[in-house]
């Protein structure tokens, strides 16, 4: 699956759910191991420990939450207040 199709990724028990526009996926990975693959990439973010989210589909950001195209709504942490905005800032300048 390309990358550009992951909203977000959220972390559930001992395994993570892709969540995409329209359908979820199980995966047999933590939230840790996601992050190493995905956060290499500009486009995805750490927001929360349970959280993963592909910058592309942030709508706007109303702390402490993040608010995705379809208006689903997901939980920044404190720590990673900073971090997402510089990110999604970055993101938005090209």
């Amino acid at each position: 699956m390309p990358a550009s199709k992951i909203w977000y990724i959220e972390a559930m028990a001992h395994q993570c759910v892709l969540y995409t526009e329209d359908t979820s996926h199980v995966l047999c990975s933590s939230i840790g191991e996601m992050a190493r693959q995905l956060c290499s990439r500009k486009e995805f973010v750490r927001c929360h420990r349970s959280f993963l989210v592909n910058v592309r589909h942030i709508s706007a950001i109303v702390k402490p939450e993040l608010v995705l195209d379809d208006r689903r709504r997901i939980p920044v942490s404190r720590s990673a207040e900073k971090t997402v905005s510089q990110v999604f800032i970055e993101w938005y300048k090209g």
